[in-house]
């Protein structure tokens, strides 16, 4: 999915937005209070879909423009407030597909001056509105819709769904003890990643565990193949005889992956074997005075007999290749999240790392001493930066689509971190249209960027 534009009508009261995102990479620009953040709550509201979003933001209309990327056509997601009824409609013209719902609002708004006064709030009619809205035909349609990553101010995103956390957060019997869910800390964003890791480990050892599975099934099918035609024999002794080492190296990769133990002896004479075969049929002659000569025949014949025993190698392997690849793609968000962030932190001499368990580690190289650190102790900065990367590196694998939107990221980095920021993130997925809301200069100093702006204050 891609975003497109977004109008707005009287928010807050005041605010008119008319806002076009570009294929790539969008800037939100504009000084304090121009709107950049209550958009991005807009946006959220309309795509996570959430209640409390949409019910605690003044606004007379929104419409929001997206792209499907299967077929390019494009839906429409609206919302409308008319005294105490809020109106949504989703519409697909492409597919002649248009559902409309309404629902009570109350103002769901609170902060901790609220909660410390203990004032009154209907929680119960709070979470029965919730669960309304998340039932609503059109809350379902849009939760099959590829919506974007929301990374907000705390940094923190989940796994469940946004409604899930708004339900627990004002469930009345938790009300008090489970105010900090409003109000997160970055340590518990923190927290969140670890959590994720720890997740996708646990997940990729169980996936692991069937593609061994399924390799090793793969060979010992083979083992039992009947061959129903004679199989061509390579004549190409020479050819073959320069394969042999390549096809030796790559079998015993594939068999080591079988856990089969007392093995390389078999192997290095099986190999050995062939060898002498290939060397014989490819240096004697094949006949002497006209006959065919004892050696080159018994070469032959045990050839004849033996090359089909290749056929099964290159099979083993091929499993084997196909068995490799399905591992390096479990692991390919540990090593886009290391090396985006190792990226950053390797001019203070620090390194991200991952153990076996899952555990986030910081090694810190100094004086020529080596010491590992915990993520909690990293500077502000240098968390900020760890849970940018890491939501960035693991919603490829989330049933998520490609639009990743990140309100302020230059929040406690580096004014070096900023300037490399953005094209960090280019790099690291360079297919993912990125919308950023910003103050920062330094995201925004090379000259091209300023075509890519969209200036709320205006």
């Amino acid at each position: 999915m891609r975003l497109k534009h977004f109008i707005g009508k009287n928010i807050r009261g005041y605010m008119n937005l008319n806002v076009t995102f570009r294929e790539s990479i969008t800037f939100l620009i504009g000084i304090n209070g121009s709107g950049k953040t209550t958009l991005l709550k807009l946006l959220s509201g309309l795509l996570s879909p959430s209640y409390i979003d949409l019910a605690e933001i003044e606004f007379t209309e929104i419409h929001l423009e997206c792209e499907r990327l299967s077929d390019s056509k494009t839906f429409t997601i609206s919302a409308s407030k008319k005294e105490n009824r809020m109106f949504l409609e989703y519409d697909d013209i492409s597919s002649n597909k248009k559902i409309s719902n309404e629902i009570l609002i109350i103002n769901p708004y609170i902060d901790k001056r609220y909660y410390n006064r203990r004032e009154s709030i209907d929680f119960e009619r709070l979470n029965r509105l919730i669960i309304e809205f998340e039932e609503l035909e059109i809350v379902n349609q849009i939760k099959n819709i590829k919506t974007p990553l929301f990374l907000g101010l705390n940094r923190r995103i989940t796994e469940k769904s946004r409604i899930y956390i708004e339900r627990e957060a004002y469930y009345p019997r938790r009300k008090w003890q489970n105010i900090d869910l409003l109000f997160d800390s970055v340590d518990e964003a923190l927290s969140d990643i670890q959590d994720m890791v720890y997740e996708n480990i646990r997940q990729n050892a169980k996936r692991q565990s069937l593609y061994s599975d399924d390799f090793r099934k793969k060979v010992i099918k083979d083992s039992f193949k009947i061959y129903q035609e004679t199989p061509i024999v390579s004549t190409n002794y020479k050819d073959e005889l320069a394969k042999l080492p390549s096809r030796k190296e790559k079998l015993t990769m594939a068999i080591s992956e079988l856990d089969i133990k007392d093995i390389s002896e078999q192997l290095d004479t099986l190999f050995e074997q062939l060898s002498t075969i290939l060397r014989t049929l490819s240096e004697t002659a094949a006949t002497d005075k006209g006959k065919v000569s004892n050696e080159y025949y018994e070469a032959l014949l045990k050839w004849m007999i033996n090359s089909a025993q290749l056929e099964k190698i290159d099979n083993i392997t091929s499993y084997w290749n196909q068995y490799a690849e399905n591992i390096m793609k479990l692991k390919e968000p540990i090593i886009r999240f290391t090396e985006g962030v190792n990226l950053f932190f390797t001019e203070g001499h620090k390194e991200i790392l991952i153990d076996g368990q899952g555990t986030i580690k910081i090694k810190i190289i100094e004086d020529g001493r080596t010491k590992i650190n915990s993520i909690y102790e990293l500077s502000s900065g240098e968390k900020q930066l760890v849970i940018m990367m890491a939501h960035l590196a693991f919603y490829r694998i989330n049933k998520r689509g490609s639009v990743f939107i990140i309100d302020e990221p230059e929040l406690s980095l580096h004014i070096s971190w900023q300037e490399i920021f953005v094209d960090a993130l280019l790099k690291a997925s360079p297919d993912t249209q990125f919308i950023l809301a910003t103050h920062a200069p330094a995201i925004l100093a090379k000259p091209e960027r300023k075509y890519l702006c969209e200036d709320l204050s205006i």
